[in-house]
């Protein structure tokens, strides 16, 4: 029920953004998708500004207050909200047959985002484990934790989920993210519409929400898909400033882009391009001195645009970073670790590398290749590259040998098509339409089509010149291909505008959706490999996702899959309540069901290195995914220890005993 209530909590504020932007001059998609963005905004400063305060509680109140505005004002002006979605009702009877299908894909990813328990690698080790470590401490500046991503990454999205976890629930935790992707999907209509033509615009729409590695990232909990919905939201509001300077809408761009940053620091590869080539336009088309003016003449209202500026800035934690470990962004070997070095050379090889993963085709396609041919195509296509490219580029560009689960590991180029979220990329219409669409629109598109696609291609160039090369770094691209919609609404416009190419386009973006939502790896409703309609009902009731953990209410499943045991539920029985635990855990350790589903006992992050100094703090110390040494302690009350070929693991009680 609590679920329930927080995600009806979550559309409020998304209608408070909607009656924040809304204008009857502005379409419905356009309305819509921003207001679901400034409604994001609103929550992140929300809950951070509590954080910031140490009474993460007084949330409660100001969220009171603010849904109060929001029904009073949606009363007062439901009218004009009646007669908003009154008149998408024409598009609606007239596409009905594809928005059908599009609606029953969606539905499907609602009930995964919704039912579904969260398992994304990156948020079971920080992206939602930092949320409960931030409640557990009271703060969001964090310095004593043996997983840094943490402490020093910017906190604008995970934050959002505080809205659940704050109950210790993640029931209805991914609706952020299917929320995002809707956003996106109006966004990409909304901007289309300013340059063609219902049916091009709604194409367009098909091809992008069609992306696989978009598709996969709505039912996620990793914040990747908040900066395309930033980014959409940016553009949106650039096109209404060109057209007619208002403060509202420079007050939304500059809080929008700033959420950009507080979500990653990787938006930074974005919102440098956008700001000098737009920011040429908008002093091309209005003069300094009317900018400076319309400033000054509503210089009351800057103090209201500064708090939640500088807390979504994050420079507050910058500074932090910058008094724990010396370095803005964080530990200095880390942040270089992740560094591109090899300059030049390795922004090239990173470019070309890219491009063949790029040219995904789907991990059906490759299935299928091996059965009846014999022959992986991503196979074929990565000898092409090592004969090609890698005597040149050799190992320019990739990351350096990386531990996980306490083991060193080198990794190499490779190409595998998978429908994972972690390693998946763009589909056949990400190569074929979005990368020559984006290049096509910077040659031959007017002023403002190619900022948009000069925006685009200024990030993935930056983004391959700053970050080594890694295989799940397709996350990083989601912001290139899913954003492109101007870019592929002029390309479309230009060699794709018959009919006959629109249905074409529509029923195989439809179809590649699907596929997507059923073949998902992580959350698989069929295999690739069933053979009759037979093995599809036995697949389905007893070897789905939603057979493996009974419709979502087995919330330990991605963690027992990933230990290898049950661990968790061993734990809670053996650990008494307010009891302090000593955490020692690798950099890539899931600890997020830890803190979730015990939260009346205090875990501390120590280094291996100190549990002799510090024993007598604690009444049990948890190993995770390492040995650990505890030659110098008493371990006799060792109450749980694992068995290959499950995860390194081991929990001792030393609540009686002390150091040697």
């Amino acid at each position: 029920m609590i679920s329930i209530i927080t995600v009806v909590e979550i559309l409020l504020f998304c209608l408070g953004g909607i009656l924040l932007i809304y204008s009857p001059k502005l379409r419905f998609s356009e309305i819509v998708a921003s207001g679901i963005v400034i409604g994001f905004i609103i929550i992140s400063c929300i809950f951070q500004a509590a954080f910031l305060i140490g009474r993460p509680n007084f949330s409660f109140a100001i969220e009171g207050l603010i849904i109060t505005w929001i029904i009073f004002t949606a009363v007062k002006k439901r009218q004009a909200l009646f007669t908003l979605v009154k008149n998408i009702k024409p598009f609606l009877i007239q596409e009905k047959i594809i928005l059908g299908l599009l609606f029953v894909a969606w539905l499907y990813l609602a009930l995964q985002a919704t039912l579904l328990p969260p398992a994304n690698f990156d948020s079971m080790t920080y992206n939602l484990a930092r949320v409960l470590v931030f409640q557990q401490e009271k703060t969001l500046l964090l310095g004593n934790v043996e997983i840094v991503r943490q402490a020093m990454f910017p906190v604008g999205a995970d934050i959002l989920h505080h809205a659940f976890l704050r109950f210790y629930t993640d029931y209805g935790i991914a609706i952020f993210s299917f929320l995002a992707y809707i956003a996106v999907a109006l966004g990409t209509y909304a901007l289309s519409r300013r340059y063609t033509s219902t049916n091009i615009a709604l194409t367009t729409t098909l091809v992008i929400v069609s992306l696989p590695e978009f598709v996969l990232q709505a039912t996620s909990t990793k914040n990747d898909i908040f900066t395309v919905a930033v980014a959409i939201f940016g553009f949106l509001t650039i096109h209404r400033i060109l057209d007619n300077l208002k403060l509202r809408d420079l007050y939304f761009l500059t809080l929008s882009l700033l959420f950009g940053i507080s979500i990653k620091t990787t938006f930074a590869a974005f919102l440098i391009p956008f700001t000098l080539l737009f920011g040429i336009l908008f002093i091309k088309k209005y003069e300094l001195l009317t900018f400076i003016q319309l400033i000054f003449k509503n210089f009351i209202y800057l103090p209201i645009l500064l708090v939640p500026a500088i807390i979504l800035s994050q420079i507050w934690l910058f500074i932090h970073n910058y008094f724990i470990w010396g370095n803005w962004a964080g530990p200095v070997d880390f942040v270089m670790f992740y560094q591109q070095s090899d300059g030049i050379k390795g922004c090239l090889a990173n470019l070309v590398r890219y491009f063949f993963q790029s040219l995904d085709l789907s991990q059906l396609t490759d299935f299928w290749s091996q059965r009846l041919l014999n022959l992986r195509i991503s196979h074929e296509l990565y000898k092409i590259y090592e004969i090609l490219f890698n005597p040149f580029f050799g190992n320019a560009g990739i990351i350096q040998p990386i531990s996980f689960n306490g083991i060193v590991q080198s990794i190499s180029f490779n190409i595998e098509w998978h429908l994972d979220e972690d390693l998946s990329w763009f589909g056949p219409w990400g190569f074929l339409i979005v990368t020559p669409a984006v290049i096509w629109t910077a040659i031959k598109g007017n002023q403002g089509l190619k900022a948009a696609s000069l925006t685009l291609l200024g990030c993935f160039l930056i983004i391959c010149y700053q970050i080594v090369w890694m295989p799940w770094n397709n996350r990083f691209f989601s912001l290139f291909f899913a954003s492109s919609s101007l870019c592929v609404t002029y390309f479309l416009n230009t060699f794709f505008h018959k009919k006959i190419c629109i249905i074409f386009l529509r029923y195989t973006s439809i179809l590649i959706l699907l596929v997507t939502c059923i073949f998902n790896n992580t959350k698989p409703l069929l295999p690739l490999e069933f053979k009759s309609f037979d093995d599809i009902n036995h697949y389905v009731k007893n070897e789905s996702i939603w057979a493996k953990t009974n419709f979502g209410n087995n919330r330990l499943y991605y963690a027992e899959q990933y230990f290898g045991d049950s661990r968790l539920t061993q734990f809670s029985h053996l650990v008494h309540p307010g009891s302090k635990i000593a955490m020692v855990t690798d950099p890539n350790t899931w600890v997020y069901h830890y803190f979730l589903f015990n939260p009346q006992v205090k875990f501390t992050s120590v280094k291996p290195s100190a549990l002799k100094a510090t024993a007598d703090n604690f009444d049990y110390i948890l190993c995770l995914n390492l040995k650990c040494d505890l030659s110098s302690i008493d371990a006799a009350n060792t109450l749980w220890k694992s068995t290959p070929p499950a995860k390194e693991g081991e929990l001792i009680d030393i609540s009686h005993i002390t150091a040697k």
